[in-house]
């Protein structure tokens, strides 16, 4: 069981350093709901969150951060 926590932090860690999150979205269920310290309210469903995170990804891209996992 371990492993499948390991191998989900390892595809967030790439998906941040290349600042692409689409391998992520394979996982994510139709209910999903996303609550972070950064978002003002809970995002909910797919379609919501996997914007969430295309946006990000942008953001990323034009402000050329680089980010760097452990």
């Amino acid at each position: 069981m371990k492993e499948i926590y390991v191998e989900i932090a390892n595809k967030i860690i790439k998906a941040y350093e290349q600042a692409n999150f689409t391998e992520l979205y394979k996982i994510f269920s139709d209910d999903i709901i996303w609550s972070s310290q950064w978002v003002i309210s809970d995002i909910k469903g797919k379609e919501e969150v996997i914007n969430y995170y295309d946006n990000k990804a942008r953001l990323l891209k034009e402000s050329n951060s680089k980010i760097k996992g452990v």
